[in-house]
């Protein structure tokens, strides 16, 4: 098992990639900017890294293999301030990434997201197609995830960017700030005994990617050659495009089957509207030997279950 540095590590998708990669063995860091003692990485060394320190981030690098980068700004942080937003997510990616190569790591793994591709995703969507980020939060991510692969390409250091498409599953703690997403939002709601209401008629199509499937996959990369990171750049989905009305849909069904009496409130279609495919392709993923499960319904059981058990704690 080796070393690997998680920056990030106590957001949505960290905190379960930490607790995944513990289970595996492996000597995780858990960077933050203030002090951890989290429950569910009790095993983990927790470092408070300073962005603008050379020193401390040399001394978070210093003895890792692998550097796992998750730390940035959400879409709405990026919308209120773009420039924080190129320095967060941008420049401090730069840094981190140096540090990784002067401290003799083997390996940069930078989750970016689908965002780069564009606003609203729709056709076929692989790594060919051209990426263009209209949002602060995809044009800073863009940024990032060229210097990555720049590195990688000039063999500095082996270097992964993975568009992450829209995890769904349970989080780690409580304290996310992830409950306006879709799924999230919707079994918060059925937890709290609903409605479970809908801002738009869900036809637009998402690819869904359940946080286990994530885990795995991560944990799967880490084990190949670099030679079969090939370019580096992959897209992080399970391949199928599901309408957010047929997400919402399944979240009903699977309320209902754990006893929870809820109803569903969802506009109708505006005049003209319809649906527009969504292929967003994993074919390089899988060229790697990994099949993403994609068990949606699993990833909502899992998700209501933690949102019920945080309403009973509730005063």
């Amino acid at each position: 098992m080796t070393a690997i540095l998680v920056t990030g590590g106590s957001g949505y998708v960290g905190g379960r990639l930490v607790r995944h990669l513990l289970t595996q063995g492996h000597e995780v860091r858990l960077a933050s900017r203030r002090p951890l003692s989290p429950a569910w990485a009790k095993n983990a060394r927790t470092i408070v890294l300073d962005w603008d320190d050379p020193a401390s981030l040399a001394a978070a690098s210093a003895g890792c293999q692998t550097v796992v980068h998750l730390a940035g700004l959400s879409d709405g942080e990026c919308a209120r301030d773009p420039v924080q937003a190129l320095r967060v997510n941008g420049e401090y990616t730069i840094r981190l990434l140096e540090a990784a190569i002067n401290a003799d790591c083997q390996r940069f793994v930078l989750f970016s997201t689908a965002h780069v591709y564009g606003a609203r995703l729709n056709g076929v969507v692989d790594e060919t197609a051209l990426p263009l980020p209209r949002h602060p939060y995809g044009i800073s991510n863009r940024v990032a995830e060229d210097f990555v692969l720049a590195a990688h390409a000039q063999g500095r250091i082996g270097g992964l960017a993975l568009r992450l498409s829209n995890a769904i599953g349970a989080p780690v703690h409580a304290g996310i700030d992830r409950w306006g997403l879709l799924v999230n939002d919707l079994c918060q709601a059925a937890a709290m005994g609903g409605p479970l209401v809908m801002r738009t008629s869900g036809l637009v199509r998402r690819d869904f990617i359940p946080l286990a499937d994530v885990e795995n996959a991560l944990a799967y990369l880490l084990t190949l050659p670099l030679v079969a990171w090939a370019d580096g750049l992959m897209n992080l989905g399970t391949g199928q495009g599901t309408s957010v009305a047929a997400m919402a849909d399944l979240v009903l069904a699977r309320a209902r089957a754990k006893g929870l009496n809820v109803a569903l409130q969802r506009p109708a279609p505006a005049p003209g509207e319809i649906a527009t495919p969504l292929e967003y392709r994993i074919d390089k993923l899988r060229s790697c030997g990994f099949i993403p499960q994609a068990d949606l319904a699993g990833a909502i059981d899992e998700t209501l279950d933690f949102c019920v058990a945080q309403a009973k704690v509730r005063p």
